[in-house]
């Protein structure tokens, strides 16, 4: 039975068998002078590899009383090796193609790779305007100034780095001698990130969090002692986190 997450490919090849006299519209050995069978290997995505292998199979091996079409098996390597009528693998080969297209826009792929921008920004509920070094996220501090009770914001530390999806923890050290660990994983239109960071007073923070790319989100406030709360001195610091594709899809 082919399953429905690849809707795509089934109907393709399904037409393909339909309307190209494959099953049943002349015999077998009419069919190999016009149409020989062919060997193809294909690359797809390792995760898509055994649903594809099982769509095809289920087409390519024909009626209850057919001699089938071919056959389509997972290499050692990963890759789909399909063995089919010749025009039949063209059609193989565009719906691949658009099973691709399809899940790139479910999320990104294990080899994207993703630049993190990381902003330890300071709450002070002294007078003043915000640190001009934080106007790129100006917007998204006015959205939580009034929770946390801040008069101003001041850029603590900054950091940006780039690693792979799939791969191990990536690390980014601060001027202010702030560390941060992270790895990333594929999401629905962004990443998947866990998180570590250990601040420059012994302070540290862990969380596990989805970020949509292109989009600026505030991780974390860390309040200090009500007693801290004076004018001019910090007293909640917000982990902020922007993740970025690094190179276009």
């Amino acid at each position: 039975m082919i399953r429905p997450a690849l809707p795509l490919l089934a109907a393709a090849l399904f037409a393909l068998c339909g309307c190209r006299g494959y099953p049943g519209h002349g015999g077998r050995e009419d069919r190999e002078d016009t149409d020989p069978t062919i060997v193809r290997v294909y690359t797809v995505a390792p995760e898509k590899v055994e649903e594809i292998r099982n769509a095809l199979a289920n087409v390519l091996a024909g009626a209850k009383d057919d001699a089938g079409h071919g056959r389509a098996s997972v290499l050692p390597d990963g890759r789909l090796l399909v063995l089919a009528p010749l025009r039949m693998q063209a059609s193989i080969a565009e719906a691949l193609k658009q099973i691709d297209v399809a899940g790139a826009d479910r999320g990104p792929g294990p080899s994207t790779a993703v630049r993190m921008h990381f902003w330890l920004v300071d709450a002070d509920a002294g007078a003043g305007a915000d640190d001009a070094a934080l106007k790129p996220l100006a917007e998204v501090l006015m959205a939580v100034k009034e929770s946390v009770g801040a008069q101003r914001f001041v850029l603590h530390d900054a950091v940006v780095s780039t690693a792979n999806l799939e791969g191990e923890f990536s690390s980014a050290s601060t001027a202010a001698r702030s560390k941060i660990q992270y790895r990333l994983r594929p999401a629905r239109e962004g990443v998947r990130a866990e998180l570590h960071f250990e601040g420059d007073a012994g302070s540290a923070f862990n969380t596990s969090t989805t970020i949509p790319f292109d989009q600026t989100v505030v991780l974390a406030q860390l309040n200090a002692a009500p007693a801290d709360n004076a004018p001019g001195k910090p007293h909640a610091r917000l982990y902020v986190v922007r993740a970025e594709r690094a190179t276009k899809p």
